[in-house]
């Protein structure tokens, strides 16, 4: 579908957002390179997706490679357009581990530590919106996918015009009166709208009409057929109610914070049932986790999220929903940490879970000694503060943090990158042996969990041996409440 000939100002400013984009978050992109290099993908392309929707500026630039792979191969096609689900599907992993993978491909002038306020807003609007709009989906029989991209692209045109046009953006945020519209606003400065902006991008990559319908493609609308036009509307009714929460997350800056609160709650209720909130309130974190991670100054989980009250009933069951890498443990292993995850209470550190993990479930994992080392901000350095299995705590040494790169302790090192890391040494000895760190906390990042394996996963692969060592300090992070 070509742009319209008439509007010179907005073909431009569809091919400097394009040039330009936005700035990919460098943690979460490492963290997905990692996931390759380690195998953690292979058979396993969902955990993939998750990942990759973490951050849209990094999953909208897949979706755009992706489509401009599959118009140059110009294969011929029943429809002239791509679904999202297709470019992005389990057939494409090799297309996009490439892209991923590719330094060059992932440049853009833009860095994230330099957002401003509503610049990070913008992105953390995104984010919010499509971990509503997933946590719906589920429910409402919609596509993940399909549901991630059409969050992402309903927000895209204002996410660029932030980035790429901050003044009139800053501008227009500080002026317009309450209850004016944003797309008229900065249609008079800029000559387009960020929906015009965004829904011209779509076309451009050709994406299935369901897409553009859930963006507010008239035209699309018109020709799609009944079924693509459905789920089309089923699309937007979820992003739209993932758009009135991500507003009534900053009363500060939208008027209608209130009666968006009320509209997206009760339809959070009436497809979640009682417990909605929490579920939501939990995945809106887990999306806006890599943002806090890079800059939690600018990407702070908004205060009333922050005040929700979790339902202490649910809490267990949907913890243990969370920890993905479960599915990496033997059963007997993966049976001990769900009585582990029974014990959890959502409003307190109990610690009766917290001795069944490192006592019992740790060390029968195969693990024969480790450590938790807590971050002492006050003398920067990580302080042991619980020995697990044969490790004796008046034996360990608190680790320096403030020293060049070369000279970083590995220990050190898996606090500042949150990437889990295997080592070929014992951090205690040196002794040759399997050993594990990885970061505890996201956000506020807390401290570092530390194992060595023992004989019982020397035959194990490494990607087994890792994926049970990631589901142990999720465990850990859930017992401990930090996130």
């Amino acid at each position: 579908m070509e742009l319209p000939s008439g509007n010179q100002r907005l073909a431009r400013g569809v091919h400097y957002a394009e040039q330009t984009w936005l700035p990919i978050n460098e943690s979460a992109a490492r963290a997905i390179r990692a996931g390759f290099q380690d195998g953690r993908y292979e058979s396993n392309h969902s955990e993939f997706l998750s990942d990759l929707s973490r951050d849209p500026a990094l999953y909208l630039f897949c979706l755009r490679k992706r489509a401009q792979q599959e118009k140059a191969r110009d294969r011929e096609r029943p429809e002239p357009w791509h679904s999202p689900e297709e470019l992005l599907g389990p057939n494409s992993a090799a297309d996009l581990r490439e892209i991923l993978t590719s330094p060059l491909e992932l440049s853009c002038p833009h860095r994230l530590n330099a957002a401003s306020p509503e610049q990070g807003m913008t992105l953390a609007h995104a984010s919010t919106t499509a971990a509503v709009g997933c946590s719906l989906a589920k429910r409402a029989g919609c596509s993940e996918t399909l549901t991630t991209a059409a969050s992402f692209l309903r927000n895209v045109g204002l996410m660029l015009i932030a980035w790429n046009y901050p003044h009139i953006h800053k501008r227009v945020l500080a002026t317009i009166e309450p209850d004016a519209s944003l797309d008229q606003a900065f249609g008079l400065l800029l000559g387009f709208s960020p929906t015009l902006l965004g829904l011209n991008i779509a076309r451009s990559w050709s994406l299935s009409p369901d897409v553009l319908i859930a963006m507010g493609d008239k035209m699309a609308e018109e020709l799609a057929s009944p079924e693509l036009v459905a789920r089309g509307k089923q699309l937007e009714a979820l992003c739209q109610t993932g758009e009135a929460f991500a507003r009534a997350m900053h009363p500060q800056h939208f008027a209608s914070a209130d009666s968006d609160w009320r509209n997206a709650t009760n339809e959070i209720r009436k497809i979640l049932g009682p417990h909605g909130l929490a579920v939501v309130g939990r995945a809106v974190k887990d999306y806006l986790r890599e943002y806090n991670c890079s800059l939690p100054e600018a990407f702070k989980i908004p205060e009333r999220l922050a005040q929700e009250p979790q339902s202490a009933e649910s809490a267990p069951q949907e913890s243990l929903a969370r920890n993905r890498y479960l599915q990496s443990c033997p059963p007997a292993l993966r049976q001990a940490l769900e009585e582990v995850y029974q014990h959890l209470r959502s409003q307190s550190v109990s610690r009766v879970p917290l001795e069944q993990l490192i006592t019992v479930v740790i060390p029968r994992a195969g693990f024969a000694r480790g450590c938790v080392y807590l971050f002492d901000h006050e003398h920067s350095c990580l302080r042991p503060r619980v020995a697990i299995g044969s490790a004796q705590i008046n034996e360990l040494v608190p680790i320096r943090c403030g020293l060049q790169p070369l000279e970083r302790h590995a220990l050190v090192e898996a606090l500042l990158s949150g990437i889990p890391t295997e080592l070929s040494a014992s951090c205690f000895d040196g002794t040759p042996c399997d050993a594990f760190a990885g970061v505890l906390g996201g956000a506020q990042k807390t401290g570092v969990l530390y194992l060595e394996g023992g004989s019982a996963l020397s035959n194990m692969t490494p990607q087994n041996r890792m994926g049970i060592f990631k589901a142990l300090r999720q465990a850990l992070n859930d017992a401990l409440r930090i996130s």
